[in-house]
Formats: structure tokens, C-alpha cells, sequence
């Protein structure tokens, strides 16, 4: 068995481009876009509805070349890009960001995936084009909100190994040009799972305690739309309690430890077409809280970080195959916390320019970005990036340089901040070819390979002092470089019958070239990556495989420890039933099906072999 489905999975080292590609009565969509400003990844619709139940950080899992940091089932989850930090990776939720301002990082489990109709990873230079894009990439993620129908009704339930449930529900309604859109979520799970400990000697089977993770959360749209315009309010709200088990070597002692976070957006988007020109504002407000509490070590954390921000941008042709698109964005930040020296406001700036020029075959892109955080002014951030193609060949190539200020807890956490850290600064590089490499009515194959380089300076390291504090440095120069390379097929054997099969595969180093360990892989950033999505169709059934493998990563700095690599394999049976306006669909989902012992972190155990069951009923009246 497992012979077979690793042969399944090795087989998808497969994956995708922008276009779409007609095969006959079966579409098949490509998931990457290269494009002359960058590389960007959209995640299949197939992992949307295979984690339509989950969270963000378990559909990052499925499809992508970031390595998702994951702390267990009730724990964090943060991302990381080309070797980059959970800091130097931006996520935006229909423009606005989610980055903590305080912490500089967004947890990927306080946004359920049933918010969500798209999600797309912007590697590397691609984030340039967002108000203040991570040095590493960015994750941008869209909720389609305007509805196609009159009225439009979907209910989900779940419920999986280990106690999990799940129940969803989505209403839509439009009349005329007045719409709206409402979603519900509420998950709850016990993950008291069987692992093998090997943080204890002698290694022994147990089951984990005090790892509980309930959730809940709404999104609600209401809006007007026209031929030429478009405005709504938008409201986003989840609430997530977490319990936070004990690490391996610690089993079997009291734990007491919990956080609670909520989070809160309010948008105001509005939109205006012109006969050339597209205008738009997001003005914006985020509210998160987290409250840290362990009674046992006498913490009781408590931060609450506040952002008003707003777009505003222009995009239109100036002349023929000539487009300009300015873009101005703010950001104002205030943090409370009981950490920090005082109650801190951070304000930030950017003003984008970006040329477009398309004469035949030939495309060119520059962007010019001022960006400004207080009296801190940086005049230097661009891209420049061209592409042309050649038959079935589109070859690219970009370069960039981009900055990261310091976060609020970097510059004024209690004792240990430093006030007088330098911005991270990062020049990036990236050469590529986008090849359709066969093409006909039944048959679709198209690789992607990129190479990348980044040199970044001033990294911001928090590390021991002498006093034995903690405490944030310009500590680092860090290299990063790789290749990136995605193949997709697809094939439609009958009008009925079609396969499908997309993959990834990412080769990154990223080392420190400054002090003593010079030359050292950074911590938890895998070598090798390799993803596959693959998906049988036959009439209304459907068979869906899923499979990753990560490296090795190292968890010391002089990389003398390092966590196993591993293979997780999970597999999907769903079936539909279509009637005049309703659709009932089932699926039944076995996951780690080669019940892998695996550590995503050191010491934080994660579940074998589990079971999920999901019912979806649809109700559509056009």
C-alpha cells in the first residue's frame, strides 16, 4: 500500500501557468502566473474544498512552495516563503493586511478557509505590488462576497477523529443592484490523539492532554452594484480558544496554559470604472487581541493591536500596450500591551507607481515604491522585470529591492526592545521560463522553472545578551537562493473521465553569511519541498490524493539538531448529487494515510492516520 500511493504521489511531479486551457468539455485552469513583475501561485479549488472545514494553515499545506510552521493541531501556525521569516511574509484579506503590527506576524489558523474563494502565494518580487510586501512573499486571500443569484444557501457539517466538528452555513441574496452575503463557522476540536513519545526515555505511546481548539466567526457583506459601480461593508470576525499541550519532554505534568484570540475587520470597499480608468478606495479597520495566560509560570499576557488603513489606487491606459497604475496606502498602528514599555502608534506610508508596457511579444514592468514608517523614509524600492515569448516558451526575468521595518515588540518590548534597529533591506532576483510544452484537445502539459536570489541585510535577530535578556539586533546578512519548478497535466479520456494532476517542488537555501555561524542553513527552513494535488473524475465522483514531502530542518543555529524529513499522503472519496436547484455532496477523507510519526516543531506531536466525514447541501435560485 504504501509503495502504491508514494508511486501515486512521486508521479504528480507536476504543475501550472495562468492561462486556461480548453480540452474539449473539460476545463482546466492552470494555477501559476508568470508574469514580467513576478511569480504567483493560486492554490487548486480542489484543496479549497478538501479543507473547506479547515484552516488557512492546513490549505497552505496542500499546495505551494511556503513551508507552513505549525505548532500542533491547537497551537500557531506561521509561514515562510523562500527562507524568509513569519515577519517578512505578508496576508492580506481582500487588501487588508493581517500582519500583527505588534508582533509582526499573523497567526494562519484565526482565518477559516469557509471564508475564503481564492487564495494565491506571491513569491518574492510579486508581493511588491501590495502596500508593503514581505521581503519573502505575500499570501493573498479573496472571498468572492458578490452573488450570481437571487438566493443562494450552502450548509456544511463535519466530523473527524480525535472529537473534531465542524458546521458551516452561507446565505446570499441579490435583488437588482442590492446584494448580500453572510457566513458562519463554528469548529471544535479535542486532538486527544495517540503519539509516540520520544521526548521521554524509553520512548512510549501516549495520548496527547489539554490540546482543545474551538473556534467560531462570521463574515457579512452588504452592497450596491452597478454597470460602473460597486461599494459594500464588510465585516470579519472570528474568536479562537485554544488550550496548549505540554511539549514531549514535559509529558505528564500539569498544564494550565491557554490563549484567546480575536479578530476583527471592517471594510468599506469602493470601486468606480471610467471608460479607461479604474478606481478604487478599501479604507479599513483590524482589531486584534490576544490574551496568553499560565497560571502556573504567573503570566498573564494581554495585547490588543488596532490598524486603520486605507488604499486608494488608479489603473488605466495611458496609450496603447501603455498602462500606469498609482497606488497610496496608510497604515496606523496602535498596540496595547502589557509587555511593552507603554502603549505604542507606528504610521506608515507607501505611494506605488507602476508602468506597463506591451509592445508584440514583449512584455516590460516597473514599479517605484517610496515607503515611510514615522520619520523613517526609505526612496529605494523597485522592480524592474521583462518577458518575452517565444513560441510555447514565455522566458522572465525581475529584480527588486524591497525593506521591512521593525516591529513594535522589536524596538519597545519591556527591557529587552531596541529602539535603534535598522530596516531589513533586501534585493531580490529571479530568471524563469514558462513552457506549454504539449497541448491539444484532450491533453495539457506546461512546466514552470524559476531561479531565485535574495541578499538581505540588517536581518533582525532576537539574541542572548550578556545579562542573560533576550533582546532584537541587526544581528545578520542572509543569502537566499533556490529553484522552484512546477508541472501540471491534464487529461480528459471521455466526455465523462478526465485526470488531473499538479505539483511542486522547491529547493531553498537560506544561510547566514555573518559572525560565527556563517555559512548555517537558518532554523525551520527545509531544503526540499515537494507537493502534488491529483484528482480522478468519473461522472459525479471524485478521488482526490494529496501529497507532501518536507527536508529536513535544522532547530539550532549551528545546525547540529535537526527534525527527520517525512511524507504525508492523504486521500479524498466525494461524490455529488445534482438535482434542478439543490446539490447534496459527501466525502469521506483519510488522512496521513501511512500513519507517519512526524514533528512539524520539536517536541509538538501531530496526529497519524485520522478519518474525516463532510456533508454539503447547496440551494441555488438564479
Amino acid at each position: 500500500m504504501s509503495l502504491i500511493i508514494q508511486a501515486i504521489s512521486v508521479s504528480s511531479y507536476f504543475a501550472q501557468d495562468s492561462t486556461t486551457h480548453q480540452l474539449k468539455e473539460f476545463q482546466f485552469v492552470d494555477s501559476v502566473t508568470v508574469f514580467d513583475g513576478g511569480y504567483i501561485h493560486d492554490l487548486p479549488q480542489t484543496s479549497l474544498k478538501k479543507e473547506q472545514n479547515s484552516s488557512l494553515s492546513d490549505l497552505l499545506k496542500t499546495s505551494g512552495p511556503a513551508f507552513i510552521k505549525d505548532y500542533g493541531p491547537s497551537g500557531i501556525s506561521s509561514l515562510s516563503i523562500r527562507g524568509s521569516s513569519a515577519s517578512q511574509t505578508r496576508v492580506y484579506f481582500d487588501d487588508v493586511e493581517l500582519n500583527n503590527p505588534s508582533l509582526g506576524q499573523f497567526d494562519l489558523k484565526n482565518i477559516p478557509v469557509w471564508f475564503l474563494d481564492n487564495a494565491r502565494i506571491e513569491q518574492g518580487v510579486a508581493s511588491q505590488n501590495s502596500p508593503f510586501g514581505g521581503i519573502g512573499g505575500n499570501i493573498q486571500l479573496n472571498s468572492k462576497s458578490l452573488p450570481t443569484e437571487k438566493l443562494g444557501i450552502s450548509v456544511m457539517g463535519n466530523a473527524g477523529s480525535f472529537d473534531r466538528y465542524t458546521g458551516a452555513a452561507d446565505v446570499s441574496f441579490r435583488k437588482g443592484k442590492y446584494y448580500q452575503s453572510s457566513r458562519y463557522i463554528y469548529r471544535e476540536q479535542q486532538n486527544d490523539f495517540e503519539f509516540l513519545n520520544i521526548g521521554q526515555s524509553p520512548p512510549k505511546k501516549r495520548d496527547l492532554y489539554h490540546a482543545a481548539f474551538f473556534q467560531q466567526g462570521f463574515m457579512h457583506e452588504s452592497g450596491i452594484v452597478s454597470n460602473n459601480f460597486r461599494g459594500a461593508v464588510k465585516v470579519v470576525h472570528t474568536n479562537t480558544n485554544r488550550e496548549i499541550p505540554p511539549i514531549m519532554p514535559s509529558f505528564g505534568s500539569e498544564v494550565k496554559q491557554n490563549q484567546k484570540d480575536d479578530l476583527t475587520i471592517v471594510q468599506l470597499p469602493l470601486a468606480y470604472q471610467l471608460e479607461k480608468w479604474k478606481l478604487e478606495l478599501k479604507p479599513a479597520y483590524t482589531q486584534q487581541s490576544i490574551i496568553y495566560q499560565d497560571p502556573l509560570a504567573n503570566i498573564d499576557s494581554r495585547a490588543v493591536s488596532k490598524s486603520a488603513q486605507n488604499v486608494a489606487r488608479a489603473e488605466g491606459n495611458l496609450a496603447k500596450n501603455l498602462s500606469l497604475t498609482i497606488q497610496y496606502a496608510q497604515q496606523l498602528n496602535w498596540v496595547e500591551n502589557n509587555q511593552l514599555e507603554s502603549d505604542k502608534q507606528q504610521n506608515k506610508f507607501s505611494f506605488l507607481h507602476e508602468l506597463k508596457y506591451h509592445p508584440g511579444d514583449w512584455n516590460f514592468t516597473f514599479r517605484y515604491k517610496p515607503v515611510m514608517m514615522d520619520d523613517n523614509v526609505d526612496l529605494g524600492v523597485f522592480t524592474a522585470g521583462v518577458s518575452r515569448k517565444v513560441n510555447r516558451v514565455k522566458i522572465f526575468g525581475v529584480a527588486a529591492r524591497n525593506v521591512r521595518f521593525p516591529t513594535l515588540n522589536d524596538l519597545y518590548w519591556a527591557v529587552a526592545g531596541n529602539p535603534d534597529l535598522e530596516t531589513e533591506e533586501a534585493l531580490n532576483y529571479e530568471l524563469g521560463s514558462d513552457w506549454n510544452i504539449y497541448q491539444n484537445k484532450t491533453v495539457s502539459i506546461n512546466l514552470v522553472n524559476t531561479v531565485f536570489y535574495n541578499d538581505v541585510d540588517n536581518w533582525i535577530q532576537w539574541i542572548p545578551q550578556e545579562n542573560g535578556q533576550w533582546s532584537p539586533e541587526n544581528y545578520r546578512q542572509v543569502e537566499q537562493y533556490g529553484l522552484e519548478t512546477k508541472v501540471e497535466f491534464g487529461a480528459q479520456f471521455s466526455k465523462e473521465f478526465q485526470y488531473s494532476l499538479t505539483a511542486d517542488y522547491a529547493y531553498t537555501v537560506a544561510r547566514n553569511n555573518s559572525g560565527e555561524l556563517s555559512g548555517n542553513q537558518l532554523i525551520y527552513v527545509p531544503q526540499h519541498q515537494f507537493k502534488t494535488v491529483q484528482d480522478l473524475n468519473y461522472k459525479k465522483w471524485q478521488l482526490s490524493a494529496f501529497t507532501q514531502f518536507t527536508g529536513e530542518r535544522y532547530t539550532q543555529a549551528d545546525n547540529g539538531v535537526y527534525l527527520p524529513s517525512y511524507w504525508l499522503t492523504d486521500m479524498q472519496l466525494s461524490k455529488q448529487f445534482d438535482f434542478e436547484k439543490h446539490a447534496i455532496s459527501a466525502s469521506f477523507s483519510i488522512n496521513n494515510v501511512l500513519d507517519e510519526n512526524y514533528m512539524n516543531v520539536i517536541w509538538r506531536p501531530m496526529p497519524g492516520r485520522w478519518y474525516e466525514f463532510t456533508l454539503r447541501y447547496d440551494f441555488k435560485q438564479k
